[in-house]
């Protein structure tokens, strides 16, 4: 699916400047696969928008299981007005070694960081774990 996303967002289906930080691989992919990438995206994306739209006077969280190399919150934290001025707690479970692998590409990448820790100072408490105010990655 990460390939897929890359390859679509390459080809302006839409916009993510995340994906390809996970994976340095590309592959040309059918039209009819980019659709589907793209339908996937924007449903995602649309439900969470709609979603924070329905409890903009509350604090949300939103659950992601089996998360992955899922780029959804970087795109909301730098585009969305909305995501930004609410109070949002986002969480991202996933396996172990997923978890792993997506933290190592956070440290590698001091934009992600400054996307999820803002003013604070990082906090890895253990190999398979960051935690901040508004984002948690955990196994």
């Amino acid at each position: 699916a990460l390939i897929s996303k890359i390859y679509a967002a390459k080809l302006k289906y839409f916009t993510d400047d995340y994906s390809k930080l996970f994976n340095k691989k590309e592959r040309k992919m059918m039209p009819i696969i980019n659709r589907g990438t793209w339908t996937r995206v924007f449903s995602v994306r649309s439900l969470i928008s709609r979603f924070l739209e329905k409890f903009k006077d509350d604090e949300v969280q939103i659950l992601s299981l089996g998360a992955g190399l899922d780029t959804n919150y970087f795109d909301h934290e730098e585009n969305s007005d909305q995501f930004k001025e609410m109070n949002v707690k986002y969480f991202e479970v996933d396996f172990q070694d997923i978890v792993i692998n997506k933290l190592s590409v956070i440290k590698e990448n001091t934009s992600l960081e400054k996307l999820i820790f803002k003013e604070e100072s990082p906090e890895y408490p253990s190999e398979d774990s960051l935690i901040s105010a508004r984002y948690r990655l955990i196994s």
